[in-house]
Order: C-alpha cells, then structure tokens, then sequence
C-alpha cells in the first residue's frame, strides 16, 4: 500500500512538471519549420501568391515558427482577401493608437506582423511575452475569441 502511495505521487508530480514542459517544447514558436522558400510559396493561399520568401526570411530573421506566421495571416486576413488587408495591407490586424494600422505595400504589413509577432510576443525578452505557445500570446494579442484554437487548426493543415 506505502509503495502505491510513491507511485501516485510520483505519478502527480510527473503529469504537473513534465508532460507541460513536453508540450511547451512542442508549442515553441521560435523554432524554424523546416521549410524552403519555395515551400512556403507553393502553400500560400491566393491572394498572397509571391510572399512565400518572405514568410521564409521572416522566419531566419525573427526567430518565429513560419507556419505560425502564415497561420496568423491566414486568419486575421483571411487569407489576404479581407477588406484592411485590401483596404491597408494589414495582414495581421495591428493597431495603433488611431485605429488599424496601414502599410504601403502587401509587403511591409507581412514584414511588421513577422516583427511584432516575434519581437514582442515569442522573443523571451518581447514586450507581451508570457510563455512561448500559441495559448500564451492569444492572452494578449487576441484573448476571448478561441484565437489560438483557429490559429492551431490553419497549422494542422499543413500536417509539418
């Protein structure tokens, strides 16, 4: 009976401590994916055909995970055809002190939404960093509307 009660409380501390961490680690949006520029231009949707390079660099430069980052633009443009993607070439739904933000080009809203993105809210040392999973940042970039789940399932279709 004494040697259940350890494994029981063995068991406790484990499921605790270490399988969070496992997943965390898992969830860690500063790891590259994997994929070449040319795979990220063969997965982009439509209307963002010819930024699969620059999710690519993003991706060296800002130490964020590129299907994150296509994933959030995915949502929060839907898939580049909404209207402040169109209207601003807001692709990530950034606002400033006046409203949404507007960018020039196409480009330069992908290039602050990568910025941002890994700067402030992945980089352990960001502005809005409490944890380094998509749960984390949706506490401050978008709580309350099941953001991290739409996010988790647009990555879950790539299958990488």
């Amino acid at each position: 009976m004494k040697n259940r009660k350890i494994y029981l409380v063995l068991g406790v501390i484990l499921c605790l401590f270490l399988v969070p961490a496992a997943a965390q680690a898992a969830d860690d949006l500063s790891q590259p994916s994997g994929l070449t520029a040319a795979e990220y231009e063969e997965i982009m949707p439509e209307a963002l055909k010819g930024y699969g390079g620059q999710i690519y660099d993003a991706e060296q430069k800002y130490d964020i995970n590129g299907i994150f980052l296509l994933a959030v633009i995915r949502l929060e443009s839907g898939n580049g055809e909404s209207g402040l993607t169109k209207s601003k070439n807001n692709v990530a739904g950034n606002k400033g002190n006046s409203g949404y933000m507007s960018f020039e080009t196409l480009s330069d809203g992908i290039e602050y939404a990568a910025q941002n993105l890994g700067e402030n809210y992945i980089a352990e040392d960001g502005k809005y960093y409490r944890g380094g999973a998509i749960g984390d940042i949706e506490r401050i970039y978008c709580p309350g509307g099941g953001w991290a789940s739409q996010v988790k399932s647009l990555m879950a279709e790539y299958d990488i």
